[in-house]
């Protein structure tokens, strides 16, 4: 038997089989936090470096219908640790949120100043009016532009 499988797993990690796929709040400790977030920080840093990387032209579906699906992982384990910290806090886990501060910042501070990724959805906005977007793709594509117009300004 490995030492993996002896180990108990990490339940922010895990496929939850509560009704409604509710986090499993008694099953989850403050020491799960950071690894969860160190995994779900590397997934949505790959799923980001596939859509800047992605030698196909820029189009609404492969690069912000891409950017909207990346970082589920971190959108589920971010939910349930400021839920925690908002309502059933404690000094462990403000401890963390500090922590957790820092390494969120250092994640998305490099992905919204990306020159590659801002210039994908640069070309995009550009386009829009040949796009045939619905009034909501329009939306988001423009608040998608100005989300990397306000950190990222090359021509400034």
């Amino acid at each position: 038997m490995s030492n993996s499988s002896s180990a108990p797993a990490n339940p922010l990690l895990a496929n939850w089989k509560t009704p409604f796929e509710t986090p499993p709040f008694a099953e989850i400790a403050p020491a799960h936090f950071l690894p969860a977030f160190e995994k779900a920080f590397a997934d949505h840093s790959a799923e980001i470096e596939a859509i800047k990387d992605n030698p196909a032209p820029p189009t609404f579906e492969n690069t912000i219908t891409a950017q909207e699906r990346s970082g589920k992982l971190l959108s589920k384990v971010a939910a349930v640790f400021y839920d925690l910290v908002s309502a059933n806090s404690n000094p462990e886990l403000l401890k963390l949120e500090t922590e957790v501060a820092l390494k969120m910042a250092r994640h998305w501070n490099p992905i919204s100043m990306d020159a590659k990724l801002f210039a994908r959805v640069s070309v995009l906005r550009d386009q829009a009016a040949k796009l045939n977007l619905t009034p909501e793709q329009a939306r988001l594509l423009e608040r998608n532009w100005t989300g990397f117009k306000g950190s990222y300004c090359p021509n400034q």
